[in-house]
């Protein structure tokens, strides 16, 4: 077990990465608009509370375009990647009265249909960030990764760079006063089972924020 865990991890980590010679600094200063005193302010923060939530819908496609801008400049396809939001406090819809899932696009948050509500439950292994007043998260599209052996071989580089655009959404909060935390994203088993025509997506990494 141990050696064949040691032989794939190797064979991982000598194949070409999903984004090859791709050197964060060379990418446009405008992506990167954050001072040192927002980096030193960023902090993790767990306890939200939907009832002191000041988000607002402006706030909420600031993030979203941002993330857009940065997708775009290092030269991944919306095909590929695509931001998705659970609004909790109803800033999208405010008659939705429930938790709604939006793919972001163009621009515009477009409802996803469910096969269940989002409930206190679902979803999140930690449970805390149902009280944010929304999640964004990172979705990959599977059917972009032609076969197999390449998802197994970029699934290490969709992890660094889903992390990546997490801690940059963490910057933009800093930069904004806001509060949120990165974390480990939705479960996938829940994703499938809440999300419908999901079994070509994979969730990786997320970002809360009250």
């Amino acid at each position: 077990m141990l050696s064949r865990i040691i032989d794939e991890t190797s064979n991982v980590l000598r194949a070409d990465g999903y984004l090859p010679g791709l050197r964060l600094n060379d990418l446009p200063e405008v992506l990167f608009p954050f001072r040192e005193e927002d980096i030193a302010a960023r902090e993790s923060f767990r306890y939200f509370n939907r009832d002191a939530a000041h988000l607002t819908l402006e706030d909420l496609h600031e993030f979203a375009s941002y993330f857009d801008k940065l997708r775009a400049g290092m030269d991944i396809s919306e095909e590929a990647l695509s931001l998705h939001v659970i609004d909790n406090v109803g800033l999208v819809d405010p008659s939705s009265g429930a938790p709604t899932a939006y793919r972001y696009g163009g621009g515009t948050f477009r409802a996803r249909t469910l096969n269940e509500p989002i409930g206190r439950e679902s979803l999140y292994i930690q449970e805390e960030m149902h009280d944010a007043g929304a999640v964004l998260f990172f979705v990959w599209k599977l059917s972009f990764f032609e076969g197999k052996e390449m998802r197994d071989r970029y699934y290490r580089d969709l992890m660094i760079l889903s992390g990546f655009f997490g801690h940059q959404c963490s910057l933009l909060a800093s930069n904004r006063g806001i509060k949120g935390t990165v974390f480990a994203g939705l479960s996938p088993i829940e994703f499938y089972s809440v999300f419908q025509n999901s079994e070509d997506e994979i969730p990786i990494f997320a970002f809360a924020i009250e």
